[in-house]
């Protein structure tokens, strides 16, 4: 049997609050909470990491809120992470707040079909192109 190969993308977010000396049991508000989705092409993922971005500067001060929106609307910057990502390299995007670190990145990785030979069992008939995840370790 062959494995089909196609190149997805890998997305994931860390978000880590602030050190702080434990009090109570160890699943704590301190423990990092993760949460990721696989993407089929680079401008879905792009879409994830600006629509996660726009949702926690909406809880900034405005200062902060413009800055991170400048950010993420250079154009220039998109271009350049988009191609970065073709090439096969990861992408960061970290925004500190108050109440925590909170990291976007993805991953180009490569999706290796196990169903069978043809390209049609990359994508099984319904089963979304897109895979959520949540995970609180």
């Amino acid at each position: 049997m062959t494995l089909a190969q196609s190149r997805t993308y890998w997305c994931h977010l860390d978000v880590v609050p602030p050190k702080r000396p434990r009090q109570g049991p160890p699943h704590a508000v301190s423990d990092p909470l993760l949460y990721g989705i696989t993407a089929p092409y680079p401008e879905a993922a792009m879409i994830w990491i600006r629509a996660g971005v726009s949702d926690v500067a909406a809880g900034l001060v405005a200062a902060g809120q413009e800055e991170v929106l400048a950010r993420l609307e250079n154009l220039s910057r998109a271009e350049a992470a988009q191609s970065a990502l073709l090439r096969r390299r990861p992408l960061h995007f970290e925004l500190h707040t108050t109440t925590a670190t909170w990291t976007w990145t993805i991953h180009p990785v490569l999706r290796l079909s196990i169903l069978g030979g043809g390209p049609q069992a990359a994508h099984p008939a319904g089963l979304p192109p897109i895979v959520f995840w949540t995970q609180r370790p």
